[in-house]
């Protein structure tokens, strides 16, 4: 008899059956993705376990202990609604989130080469590539004609300067999609680093063949051209390149570099200007024109070209010392110092940065911070095992 405002009880050998059966069912469910579409998920028992946890009483008669069942055991496990859910969130940049969601769904296919690329890609946007390249990896397994995963799988060795398994990624792309433009220009990219340019200029001749109004292998066959010393062929390209896309602002740009080696200076300066009349912030044209114009002394000019790098490339620590060594040449301090400063920011560990730094604070006379970053400095030389460098360092703290 039950009344009402009393604890109702149930036979415990009943409830182990029911209990045991649910979650058999639910394991069954979930390792097929259909969990959240299915009856059990609807029951008025599994929508009350889906509220926190939920006690049953193990004896007839009155309470005697309770079961917790927690919330994540019966959670969302439709692996389509993971998906888009991963998607919103990586449009959103929720990196982290997306991750966790893409997981979970290949925890519910694990065979699912798509998700386990997506999971890649993600940890490619967190730099970390040894994990991702252990997704892609997986994803080529699972799919072993997949172009897009071999592709990435490409990416993640040479981000982490693996060129030989990049190459072996990027060809195997190319044996599944002979004609994959993306391939072809990262296996030409890597034998640039290499610095095997007659590998590489045939690898962009081949796609030129296959695509011949692909600007960015025109330019690049260009410079391989212009590295190896044969400018007449370097010419011919980039007149090509120009009639593909004659407003093209790397094109111009390619243009006036090599002018610069032809030492037509001025020429190349009116080239460059057109490039900034295109792309105002185009970074590798500010160099240029800072370089030209720091041969001609013109220092001011110069800083001013580098600082629009800089807002291109804030975290370009090179920028930042070409303009702390046009500021010691104008013999201003305050200007390095600011400079030194901002490559320290993106970098705090930079022994040379917090060499620089201290010196120059120590010929300002401000004694307490250049030692600071003159013991900092000193440091960082030690564990780097430059004792030459950590004894500079030292020599100037005595002089303080």
């Amino acid at each position: 008899m039950h009344n009402q405002g009393q604890t109702r009880s149930y036979p415990q050998t009943a409830v182990v059956k029911l209990i045991t059966a649910s979650a058999s069912e639910v394991k069954r469910l979930t390792k097929l993705g259909r969990f959240a579409k299915s009856p059990i998920a609807k029951s008025p028992i599994t929508r009350h376990l889906l509220a926190g946890m939920v006690g049953f009483i193990l004896c007839a008669g009155g309470l005697v202990g309770t079961m917790a069942i927690p919330l994540t055991a019966w959670a969302e496990t439709d692996p389509v609604d993971l998906i888009k859910q991963g998607r919103e969130l990586w449009q959103k940049d929720n990196i982290d989130g997306a991750l966790a969601a893409y997981r979970q769904a290949a925890q519910l296919e694990p065979d699912n080469a798509r998700i386990q690329t997506s999971i890649g890609y993600l940890l490619t946007q967190k730099n970390d590539f040894a994990g991702a390249i252990a997704a892609f990896q997986k994803a080529t397994q699972i799919d072993n004609r997949d172009v897009r995963a071999f592709n990435a799988l490409g990416y993640a060795y040479a981000q982490s300067r693996d060129y030989n398994r990049a190459l072996t990624a990027y060809r195997q792309a190319i044996n599944l999609e002979p004609k994959n433009a993306e391939a072809h220009q990262s296996i030409g990219f890597i034998l640039v680093q290499q610095e095997k340019f007659d590998e590489a200029a045939q690898i962009y001749q081949k796609l030129i063949a296959i695509s011949p109004r692909n600007l960015r292998a025109h330019l690049n066959l260009g410079y391989i051209f212009q590295r190896k010393g044969d400018l007449k062929a370097a010419s011919d390209i980039y007149v090509k390149a120009d009639e593909i896309a004659p407003l093209n602002a790397d094109v111009w740009f390619a243009i006036g570099s090599l002018l610069l080696v032809q030492n037509d200076f001025d020429t190349a300066m009116q080239k460059f200007e057109r490039v900034l009349d295109i792309n105002p912030r185009h970074p590798e044209a500010n160099v240029a024109i800072a370089r030209v114009l720091v041969g001609k002394g013109e220092v001011d000019e110069a800083i001013s070209a580098y600082r629009k790098v800089a807002a291109a490339r804030p975290s370009d620590v090179a920028v930042q010392y070409a303009i702390a060594d046009l500021y010691l040449k104008k013999e201003s301090l305050s200007g390095a110092i600011v400079a030194y400063r901002q490559i320290l920011r993106i970098n705090p560990d930079d022994p040379n940065a917090n060499l620089a730094l201290g010196k120059a604070l120590a010929q300002q006379k401000r004694r307490a911070e250049a030692t600071k970053f003159l013991n900092r400095a000193q440091k960082l030389y030690t564990l780097a095992g430059n004792s030459k460098a950590a004894s500079e360092a030292k020599s100037l703290l005595d002089q303080l």
